[in-house]
């Protein structure tokens, strides 16, 4: 993965709260779970598992099904801060039965029915961070993904329209122990020594933080830092890199152009699959329906699928070409952070066990 800035740019007024009650300031910050969320809803990647607002089915409202802010293979946006200072605006609103701002005062009734402890109606004072104000951070991702990345996303509990722009990508000049990071960290995301701590919602996150892992970069001739995400698996080296190495001699086969469609698109599909699923493994994101969705993301997918059954399509030698290239770098990838974990954590190369995988 790539390193790039990223800058925030809202549209309309912000307003969200870890209290969500009357009076209550929109911290002048945006979690990673907003971000990634947003943008993964905006690109389409709508999945079971990233409903935390309106959802009922896993048990309540307002109750996450993630781990983490790290919901999508390829690309991963830090928190950010925001740019300068904050003049908020009040905004009248009501909540209308919304559970968002509505304190409890006793047991009211609507028709003769009783709804909770909510008063029916009635205009509360919010804090919102008001448009044309600007927040900042790092997105982490794959070069490919950076075109398809949404301009305008929503936010808040009001959905409000924001710009996205992604700037250049930062040149890095290797990993550094302990340092301390410029930006705001996801304590579930990368691993945080000490810092201050902002209360969010869902989750606080960390800024100042000390982390135990971090780029280094350069701004204007400083050294800064960024802080590496990474999830802690277990696995077993030489079985991963078997795995991988097993792909090798199918992939060759694959390029030979003779072999017959049917048996080149299924080799192709095989052989896409399992490197994906390593890929996803080592960026301990699970599940069947995530990597389903990112093999339709590929153009030609559903032709090549037909073909590995037999139907009579069409694809063209350079889309076959194409899937091999991007095979050889996942694998390639792959095989570099398997290999790379012990140099780059400065941890001892067993083989086995748990180990904190870089991306």
């Amino acid at each position: 993965m790539e390193i790039y800035p990223y800058t925030v740019k809202l549209i309309d007024p912000l307003f969200y709260s870890h209290e969500a009650l009357s009076g209550a300031y929109t911290p002048s910050y945006l979690h990673a779970t907003a971000l990634n969320h947003a943008v993964a809803w905006s690109m389409g990647r709508v999945r079971e598992d990233q409903s935390y607002i309106i959802s009922e089915q896993n048990g309540g409202r307002n109750i996450p099904r993630y781990n983490h802010s790290w919901i999508e293979p390829d690309f991963y946006f830090t928190p950010a801060s925001i740019i300068g200072g904050v003049n908020y605006i009040v905004e009248t609103v009501k909540g209308d039965m919304d559970y968002l701002i509505q304190p409890g005062f006793g047991q009211a009734k609507i028709f003769g029915k009783n709804i909770g402890r909510n008063e029916v109606l009635k205009a509360y004072r919010i804090f919102s961070i008001p448009p044309e104000t600007e927040f900042t951070g790092y997105l982490h991702a794959d070069p490919d993904i950076i075109k398809d990345l949404p301009t305008c996303i929503r936010l808040g509990s009001f959905r409000g329209k924001a710009f996205l722009e992604i700037g250049d990508k930062i040149k890095t000049f290797g990993i550094a122990p302990d340092e301390y990071i410029n930006h705001p960290v996801d304590p579930l995301v990368s691993k945080v020594k000490r810092g201050v701590m902002i209360g969010m919602f869902p989750y606080p996150i960390v800024d100042s933080a000390l982390a135990e892992y971090a780029y280094e970069i350069r701004d204007h001739g400083r050294r800064e830092f960024i802080a590496v995400p990474s999830r802690e698996i277990t696995y077993d080296k030489d079985v991963l890199l078997k795995r991988l190495n097993d792909l090798k001699p199918g992939l060759s086969k694959a390029k030979d152009f003779s072999l017959p469609l049917k048996d080149r698109a299924y080799l192709i599909l095989h052989i896409l699959r399992t490197s994906l699923s390593v890929k996803h493994f080592l960026m301990s994101i699970p599940g069947e329906e995530r990597l389903d969705a990112t093999l339709k993301e590929f153009e030609g997918f559903n032709e090549l699928r037909l073909a590995s059954k037999g139907e009579d399509v069409h694809i063209e030698h350079s889309v076959f070409l194409g899937y091999i290239e991007k095979i050889e770098g996942s694998i390639n990838g792959c095989e570099k952070k398997i290999r790379g974990v012990s140099e780059s954590m400065g941890s001892e190369d067993t083989g086995k066990g748990t180990s904190n995988i870089i991306l």
